[in-house]
């Protein structure tokens, strides 16, 4: 960095102005000097501080400044900070970026549309109304299974031996299943 002013008598703008002329945050011009892509355009003030010659600058900044992109600060890449982003991305990969997501959801949309024709054609069913169908059955179940002792004790116990009652217990409880085969089971949509 030079102390003098341009060899065109132009003077030196601060990186706060030279930034404001640019439309960008001076905290980009700071990164842009750090990086190495304003080095001919920069010098030093009287004070100390950093000054910029604007046309030298601008000629700089539109050589090394891939304009290409423009991004906010934060970036939607998990808050990094847009500096943090490849500047060599292509136009190419961006569009590379957009079919996919574009092919992502044409599948997604299809099946939720084989999903919902499923549904209306009945191979597909609610999980919770299988659920409530099949506890009312388990419920009529249990309440078939435990009448049984009452209806048949008498006679068991008028049987002559343990084959008549095994029978006789056997077939209350074949009748109640035969019954609960025939059991109103509604369809389940």
């Amino acid at each position: 960095m030079s102390k003098k002013q341009s060899t065109s008598g132009e003077k030196p703008l601060s990186v706060s102005e030279y930034a404001r002329r640019k439309g960008v945050s001076h905290t980009s011009v700071f990164r842009a000097i750090d990086a190495g892509r304003l080095v001919k355009g920069l010098v030093v003030l009287a004070n100390g501080k950093k000054g910029i010659i604007e046309s030298i600058a601008d000629k700089e900044w539109v050589e090394n400044t891939n304009t290409d992109h423009h991004f906010s600060r934060y970036s939607v890449q998990g808050g990094k900070n847009a500096t943090d982003i490849d500047p060599e991305e292509t136009k190419a990969q961006s569009q590379n970026r957009l079919q996919a997501a574009k092919r992502a959801k044409a599948i997604f949309d299809a099946k939720l549309a084989e999903l919902d024709y499923k549904k209306k054609a009945g191979i597909l069913v609610e999980k919770d109304k299988v659920y409530k169908k099949l506890y009312e059955f388990g419920q009529v179940l249990q309440s078939e299974l435990l009448a049984i002792p009452d209806k048949v004790i008498d006679e068991l116990l008028a049987t002559d031996n343990r084959n008549e009652a095994v029978a006789k217990l056997y077939d209350e409880i074949a009748g109640v299943l035969e019954r609960l085969t025939k059991y109103d089971n509604a369809e389940v949509v």
